[in-house]
């Protein structure tokens, strides 16, 4: 029985999340550039959906840690 558990800390790889996190913070930064274009543009509507965007995102990730 101690065994088993034993086993089962290693069955699953900590670097998994990991990488699923940084895939998300990954994609939160791509969306930067457009959101600069939008405000240097004064296209507010469109900067507000980017931030939306980028929130919602980092709110994704948060939640893989």
């Amino acid at each position: 029985m101690a065994m088993n558990n034993i086993l089962g800390l290693f069955a699953h790889s900590p670097l998994k999340p990991l990488q699923k996190h940084s895939e998300k913070v990954t994609e939160c930064s791509d969306l930067l550039i457009p959101f600069f274009e939008t405000t240097f543009s004064k296209d507010w509507e469109k900067a507000e959906e980017k931030r939306l965007e980028i929130s919602q995102r980092e709110r994704e990730a948060d939640s893989l840690k």
